[in-house]
């Protein structure tokens, strides 16, 4: 059991030295343009998750070509509570920063945040990268050693912005700044009823030198109308968004008589349709189930009075009776 407690705890050991050797302490530079062209928001973070000794620390940070320090907008964070910082410019762009604690309290043990400061870029300063770097960064231990952490290099990237203005239907959708040379991003359009997107005119791939102004274009959707007449599909047809519906003609007969289309829009809507029509018999369809029949021909003279259909229907010709009183057209009786 002893031995097993002991191989337990250098197994133990073993993993808490793997896993600070991996975990690294690290310094990093954050940069976010707070005004467009105009001030960046420099911020120093630590990543000490495992290290829970350090108490002071030096760097120096060099600075950008052409931006300006804002003093005034210096802000440590709540990791520094309880340590006093200093600064002082030992070159025109070299800016040494040092921190510690009177009482030797330790920077916690997380990631994040160590201070902040605004740049401000000065007039005339031409587009492009600037390079920001920190080097001669040491930090101190409780136990009065030293750490030393490599140089940091960023880029501040300026750029000259104009607005690109898209425009649906003649009115401004968005309005968005994007720096000269760099590539447009993409801007997803508006939904349009009936219609679908194509492209936004005269949109380049990068910012050019100046504002654009680019308009949306969209195609007509065609949506599709299916017919059905008495139950049966008669017909397709299709249709544009907003089109005036010419529907399908349906022919009379002389045994059947078209009532029209029902609930069908004058114009297009945005979505496919079913449009369902019905017919009435008005030939001899309309007295094929009556056992007893009067027969008149056009000119008025009876034929039958009160016959057996299933008789009378083998001695008429075909042509126009009055049967029971409704106009039929006969052709041939059915076997």
């Amino acid at each position: 059991m002893k031995h097993l407690k002991i191989g337990l705890l250098l197994l133990y050991l073993a993993l808490a030295t793997t896993l600070q050797a991996a975990i690294k302490d690290t310094l990093a530079v954050h940069l976010v343009e707070t005004s467009a062209g105009k001030t960046w928001q420099v911020e120093i973070a630590l990543e000490n998750r495992l290290n829970n000794n350090l108490t002071a620390f030096q760097m120096d940070l060099h600075l950008p070509e052409g931006f300006d320090f804002d003093e005034q907008s210096w802000t440590t964070a709540t990791r520094l509570l309880g340590h006093t910082t200093a600064l002082a410019f030992q070159k025109e762009r070299q800016l040494r920063v040092l921190a510690y604690s009177p009482t030797n309290v330790a920077i916690p043990g997380n990631t994040g945040t160590l201070f902040r400061f605004a740049l401000h870029k000065r007039p005339n300063v031409p587009q492009g990268d600037y390079a920001l770097t920190i080097d001669s960064v040491f930090f101190s231990k409780r136990d009065g050693t030293e750490l030393i952490l490599p140089e940091v290099h960023t880029t501040l990237g300026y750029h000259i912005f104009h607005d690109v203005v898209y425009r649906v239907d003649g009115a401004e959708f968005l309005r968005q700044p994007v720096g000269e040379g760099l590539p447009i991003p993409p801007v997803t359009p508006p939904e349009k009823e009936g219609h679908h997107f194509v492209e936004w005119t005269g949109l380049p791939t990068r910012m050019p030198t100046h504002d654009l102004t680019v308009d949306a274009v969209y195609a007509v959707n065609t949506y599709s109308i299916t017919y059905y007449l008495d139950e049966v599909e008669y017909g397709k047809q299709t249709v544009k968004y907003g089109e005036k519906i010419v529907p399908l003609t349906v022919s009379d007969t002389d045994e059947k008589h078209f009532l029209g289309w029902e609930n069908l829009p004058e114009t297009m809507p945005a979505h496919d349709l079913d449009i369902y029509g019905r017919t009435e018999a008005t030939g001899i369809d309309t007295i094929e189930a009556d056992t007893r029949v009067t027969v008149y021909n056009l000119q008025g003279h009876c034929l039958h009075t009160g016959a057996d259909w299933h008789k009378v229907r083998f001695l008429l010709r075909p042509g126009c009776y009055i049967i029971n009183g409704k106009l039929v057209y006969w052709s041939s009786p059915k076997k």
